[in-house]
């Protein structure tokens, strides 16, 4: 998709400009998260027969007069990369991708937000680059621009700076352009928290469990669900050192009633889980379960196998030691005193 070698490197100087990018980058980035999130509030206020409705009418004239506008956001890059098209073109195309892509993936059709990102990302890194030109940067650098923007606007909207980088070095394909990427990501990424932005997937999923209670994927769904559901469920558990399962056999595991361990993986082979299989470090038991006890079934293997479960056993009885002392203490200030002042039985 892209060729970074056919670009130019900045020169020592020119790394300046990655500040204002930077910041142009974040501000495309967290505007994408609020207009996404936002049109689907918008769009929770409508019939859900409705919702396609309006998307399809915005898609017809963007497929009519900008046809690029449309699908993922591939063409846009490459169109971007090569700031074949003036300032105003980029303009329009950035703004009327924003708001198409906001408008639907808020609808509910099934769609993918990623690749827009991406392509809006470039679109403002090829009007910045354009723009610079003015103040002497050479136009052959607005491809760099371009790409380097496209990884800040990832970082500020998805909050993962590394992975939009290393994603960027993987289509290069050279280091060459790591350092002023890295530069842009991570300014980027410092005005979506000013901003105060949160990470589009991790607000997405939020939504999603707090409207699907059943779905069994958050602990709040669990306990308001969980016990209306039938059948079973696997679930993996991976068991760390110095936990009560790491060194015992499947057989000597107190697992809670009525778990069954279904598989073991132990690096890249899978282990048939026998009674006298010892369990070590670094292991994956993957557990059935009914779901109906999906928190208590939950609860119980991780305390298994965490480290933490032997530390919280000490503490529950240490705590209930101190209880148990602190009882018994008041039961002795509560007896009457006799008249030689000792504590009279009750």
């Amino acid at each position: 998709m892209l060729n970074f070698t056919q670009m130019p490197q900045l020169s020592l100087t020119e790394y300046l400009w990655m500040i204002p990018l930077g910041i142009v980058a974040g501000l495309v980035g967290s505007a994408m998260n609020r207009m996404l999130l936002g049109f689907q509030t918008l769009y929770g206020r409508l019939p859900a027969v409705a919702r396609p409705m309006i998307a399809l009418a915005l898609a017809l004239p963007v497929g009519l007069w900008l046809p690029m506008a449309l699908g993922g956001g591939e063409e846009l890059i490459g169109f971007a990369e090569k700031a074949t098209g003036g300032v105003a073109l980029l303009a329009v195309l950035l703004v009327v991708k924003m708001v198409f892509t906001s408008t639907s993936f808020g609808s509910g059709v099934p769609g993918d937000i990623f690749m827009p990102i991406l392509a809006t990302g470039t679109l403002a890194g090829s009007i910045s680059g354009i723009l610079a030109t003015h103040a002497g940067v050479p136009a052959a650098h607005i491809p760099v621009f371009a790409v380097c923007a496209m990884a800040g606007a990832l970082a500020a909207s998805v909050k993962a700076p590394v992975t939009s980088i290393l994603l960027t070095v993987e289509m290069s394909g050279t280091l060459v352009h790591m350092l002023p990427v890295t530069a842009c990501a991570f300014i980027a990424l410092m005005v979506s928290d000013l901003l105060g932005v949160r990470p589009v997937y991790t607000a997405l999923l939020d939504r999603y469990t707090a409207s699907h209670p059943d779905s069994g994927v958050s602990d709040a769904g669990d306990a308001a669900g969980s016990g209306s559901r039938r059948g079973n469920v696997i679930m993996e558990f991976p068991v760390e050192a110095g936990s009560p399962a790491a060194g015992a056999r499947i057989g000597d595991v107190d697992w809670p009633s009525p778990a069954a361990v279904v598989d073991v993986r132990r690096g890249d082979d899978e282990v048939v889980p026998s009674r006298d299989v010892v369990l070590t470090p670094g292991d994956y038991v993957l557990v059935m379960f009914p779901v109906s006890g999906l928190v208590r079934m939950r609860a119980g293997i991780r305390a298994l196998c965490s480290p933490d479960a032997k530390a919280s056993d000490a503490q529950a009885a240490d705590a209930q030691a101190a209880d148990a002392e602190t009882t018994a203490s008041s039961e002795r200030a509560a007896r009457p005193r006799t008249s030689d002042g000792t504590r009279r039985a009750i």
